[in-house]
């Protein structure tokens, strides 16, 4: 079946998981819907995404990668998670004042009816 164009949605109501080549998982397949090349990368920070309790910082994301063995610098979980905020898979939720002196740290939230792990 063809995906609707119309933003990204739930994928499961389209595809049959097990029509999927092994490395085609449905994380990949939700990516590519919304317009975004499934590098390892970003496939692990989406994975992150998806587990991380609701709001986010890019420090959660970064904490869960190291604790899961999957080293991904903090330049790279922003700019990943900067394409996921303007394809809409991920909004942003609000600012926290940040510990210590510097920026308030950016909350970020799974957009609802996206993707569910």
């Amino acid at each position: 079946k063809a995906l609707p164009r119309a933003g990204v949605i739930v994928i499961f109501e389209y595809l049959n998981p097990r029509s999927l080549p092994m490395e085609k998982t449905l994380r990949n397949v939700a990516l590519e819907t919304a317009g975004i090349r499934p590098t390892d990368s970003r496939v692990f920070i989406f994975e992150s995404v998806l587990v991380t309790h609701q709001p986010f910082s890019i420090s959660d994301i970064h904490k869960h990668l190291q604790l899961n063995g999957k080293p991904v610098s903090k330049s790279t979980i922003t700019s990943t998670l900067i394409l996921f905020k303007n394809r809409n898979l991920i909004g942003i939720s609000g600012e926290v004042n940040s510990r210590g002196r510097g920026r308030p740290v950016t909350l970020y939230t799974l957009i609802s009816g996206v993707y569910s792990a």
